[in-house]
């Protein structure tokens, strides 16, 4: 970890005051590691370096079953449901739908990060910055 960056659960994150010239330093050194590297809107604000969820992928139905979130297949409910697209909804799976998702790579930690989590038969819309 660089020293201008603060420790976080499981990573480190970086603020604007020090990503400027260190920019590509830190990314080379987090992903050199195995991690993933994160921006937080046009990577100006925040950078992150995320250690992955060892339970990445797993098959899930709510978020207390990761160590992450539960994160449902964004595509598929986009063309399935049409209320679902709207910020904070919740929208309740269809009988024929199996309603799962997948534990999550990293935290979904900002409003740029746009996708559905899975909850106990419905799906909740987080999202809405443009970043």
């Amino acid at each position: 970890m660089p020293d201008s960056c603060q420790k976080i659960e499981n990573g480190w994150k970086c603020t604007s005051t020090t990503i400027g010239k260190e920019y590509e330093k830190i990314e080379k050194i987090c992903k050199a590691k195995g991690n993933i590297f994160y921006c937080e809107g046009p990577c100006d604000d925040y950078v992150f370096c995320f250690m992955p969820f060892d339970d990445a992928g797993k098959e899930c139905i709510n978020s207390s079953q990761c160590k992450g979130s539960c994160i449902g297949d964004y595509d598929k409910i986009i063309n399935k449901y049409d209320s679902a697209q709207t910020p904070g909804s919740a929208t309740k799976c269809n009988a024929d739908d199996i309603c799962s998702g997948t534990c999550s790579k990293i935290p979904k930690i900002g409003s740029c990060d746009w996708y559905f989590e899975v909850n106990d038969g419905f799906y909740i819309f987080h999202g809405g910055g443009w970043c």
